[in-house]
């Protein structure tokens, strides 16, 4: 079995690149990065477009190239009856489609390497070598400390609420503060004038270099639960050598998500970093409140590599375009090529609309069988049938692609932050044997049926 799919996908990377398809998706793919050049001078605009937007247009193009490859690959070969031979030969169904398939991903792959390869020399001229940023760990003592600073000053408030001293025993205080690690995963907390919280985050896995940056992102809310500003200062300290490395004076036009840049230069070697945010704004005028502890305060620093990062990007769009390539390699068993390549491009098109979500116009008050008048309208069956399939096709496709659509690999290129190996690897097992081994066992028997015909 394995020298006939080793036999099949030598054939079919033959075909592949006999067509003028595969040049064309090279050709094409070069034209949009020489396009590219010369762009403006705001770099996050400059980097979006080189590592986001430009690796977007290209898998969009490759996409259709391989879906019309994998239609065309067996249909045009069981219109002009050269699988009839098979039939009788001892070569399995599934061993052509794996052979077609593999053939035509490897060859894609190839492909689609040299293209990411120019983007990366692109965007190394066009952004530089900064390396992406993956978010720090606040340290489980950071966390303590936080719960027991809450806890005093709602004794404080309970004390001065109730009139007098608020006591409680050891299992009491226990239990309050069991109650507390509870909620703090989802609270605001509020800080009075001159009160200050602080986070520790670890830099072990992190091997900084000089004049890189790390970068702060501050979350507020005002008391009023809409977005405010903050008055106060902002500290971050080496905290091996308690060395202040920076600080920022806060006002109120620092509202709702706030960024830093921080110099590594005094952080090399650091295992911890700690920012302090002590808050100046008097509660009566509005005080600043920081959301939920672990989500107010996120710090990035460089890890990795700018190559490691594009090729894990690289993985993620050729397992999508695994997918289509299977897809189209089905569809072309079971139809000829003119309708196969419509029919692929329809379920193609379902797909992305389902996965942008786009049927939620359905669950809206409107269409669920209400008559403006306030009476009720009975829903045709029809129409239900349709709501109920097109609820179920987006619910499938989001399943299937989550592990993708989470991890959007191309934004966090353009964002210059860490894509996860984790979701990586998930997504691999997904698009590059999941959905294919289904797609074979699909392919295999429509293809039986085919050669008798």
């Amino acid at each position: 079995m394995i020298l006939s799919i080793l036999a099949t996908t030598k054939l079919a990377i033959k075909q592949c690149f006999k067509t003028c398809y595969a040049w064309l998706l090279l050709v094409l793919s070069i034209f949009c990065i020489a396009g590219a050049i010369g762009r403006g001078s705001e770099l996050a605009m400059v980097r979006q477009i080189s590592l986001c937007w430009l690796p977007l247009a290209i898998v969009v193009i490759f996409g259709v190239g391989i879906l019309w490859m994998g239609c065309s690959s067996i249909a045009n070969d069981i219109e002009e009856k050269r699988f009839i031979g098979t039939a009788v030969a001892p070569v399995k169904k599934s061993s052509v489609w794996i052979g077609r398939w593999l053939g035509l991903v490897l060859s894609t792959a190839l492909l689609l390497a040299i293209v990411f390869f120019m983007i990366g020399i692109n965007g190394k001229l066009a952004v530089g070598s900064e390396r992406p940023h993956d978010k720090l760990e606040l340290l489980p003592e950071s966390r303590e400390q936080t719960i027991n600073e809450i806890y005093e000053q709602m004794l404080i408030d309970a004390s001065r609420d109730a009139g007098g001293e608020f006591v409680q025993n050891k299992e009491q205080k226990l239990e309050t503060m069991k109650e507390l690690k509870r909620q703090l995963s989802w609270q605001y907390f509020p800080l009075a004038a001159g009160a200050a919280r602080t986070w520790d985050f670890s830099l072990e896995s992190f091997s900084l270099k000089p004049q890189e940056k790390i970068y702060l992102k501050l979350a507020f809310l005002s008391m009023s639960g809409t977005t405010g500003g903050a008055d106060g200062m902002l500290k971050i300290y080496n905290k091996n050598k308690n060395e202040l490395v920076a600080e920022f004076e806060m006002s109120s036009d620092a509202r709702g998500n706030v960024y830093y840049e921080i110099s590594t230069d005094k952080l090399v070697g650091a295992s911890t970093v700690r920012v302090v945010f002590e808050n100046a704004s008097e509660q009566a005028e509005g005080s600043s409140v920081l959301i939920g502890y672990e989500e107010s305060l996120e710090v990035f620093a460089p890890i990795g590599g700018f190559w490691q990062n594009l090729f894990y990007a690289y993985l993620m769009c050729l397992g999508l375009l695994s997918i289509m390539a299977a897809m189209g390699i089905s569809f072309g068993m079971q139809y000829s090529f003119p309708v196969a390549i419509f029919s692929a491009f329809v379920v193609m098109l379902m797909l992305v609309i389902a996965s942008g979500n786009a049927i939620n116009e359905y669950d809206s008050e409107s269409s669920c069988g209400h008559k403006h008048n306030g009476e009720e309208e009975k829903t045709a069956l029809y129409s239900e049938i349709v709501r109920k399939s097109a609820q179920g096709v987006s619910s499938a496709v989001h399943y299937i692609t989550s592990a993708f659509i989470d991890e959007e690999p191309l934004s966090k290129l353009g964002s210059n932050r860490t894509i996860s190996e984790s979701k990586v690897f998930e997504w691999s097992v997904i698009s590059f044997i999941i959905i294919p081994f289904f797609l074979c066992i699909i392919g295999s028997v429509v293809l039986s049926k085919k050669e008798y015909k």
